[in-house]
């Protein structure tokens, strides 16, 4: 297994930084990733919640790529630097100030959801930490980020990481809507329970 910076398995890219707020346009060409995009136990980013602006900003250069990991770049201590997979959207793509682009290097050595799972697991965020600056609100910078060392196994282990976790997020979905259906079968039978104090109530 080799150990190596991320700098030298990827490309790191700084978020766009808006002049001023960033004015919203339902109708817009452009998505945004804002921080509050990234987080959750997916490991790609939800996109049904993209802001949408008029234009493209001049001289952006953070315009995401399939297969982009993107690092929310200052977060509290506590919720943590957390990382996700860009899969695509139908329009173009800006990250924005709080978000840092991870682009792996063709022919890489990591996948880049492996790369996800290592940053957002307890040892990734350790490291990330141990780099950051700030104590209340945490920033870590590129030249930073760039220093991280990332344990890398072989694609093949990589990979197999990678699906043990999708495994384990189906089986917690099994679990949650079993629980789901106990519930409704508890609440279902009380509200019969209900339905027949009322029903011979009336008749009274």
């Amino acid at each position: 297994m080799d150990i190596k910076t991320i700098a030298e398995i990827s490309e790191i890219i700084s978020g766009h930084s808006f002049r001023g707020s960033i004015q919203e346009d339902i109708y817009g060409s452009v998505a945004i990733l804002q921080a509050s995009n990234i987080g959750g136990q997916s490991l790609d980013i939800g996109t049904d919640h993209l802001k949408s602006i008029s234009t493209m900003p001049p001289r952006a250069v953070s315009i995401l790529q399939e297969g982009d990991v993107v690092l929310v770049a200052r977060s509290s201590a506590l919720s943590g630097m957390k990382a996700a997979v860009f899969k695509g959207y139908h329009k173009p793509v800006i990250a924005t100030s709080s978000v840092t682009i991870i682009r792996p290097h063709r022919n890489s050595t990591v996948l880049p959801e492996y790369l996800v799972l290592y940053v957002n697991s307890q040892l990734g965020q350790s490291a990330l930490s141990a780099y950051a600056r700030g104590s209340t609100i945490q920033t870590i910078l590129k030249r930073d980020l760039e220093a991280v060392r990332i344990p890398l196994p072989s694609l093949e282990k990589q990979e197999n990481i990678v699906q043990l976790y999708i495994n384990i997020q189906k089986q917690e979905r099994i679990i949650e809507r079993q629980s789901e259906i106990k519930q409704n079968i508890i609440n279902a039978t009380f509200k019969s329970l209900t339905a027949t104090y009322t029903s011979r109530f009336n008749r009274q």
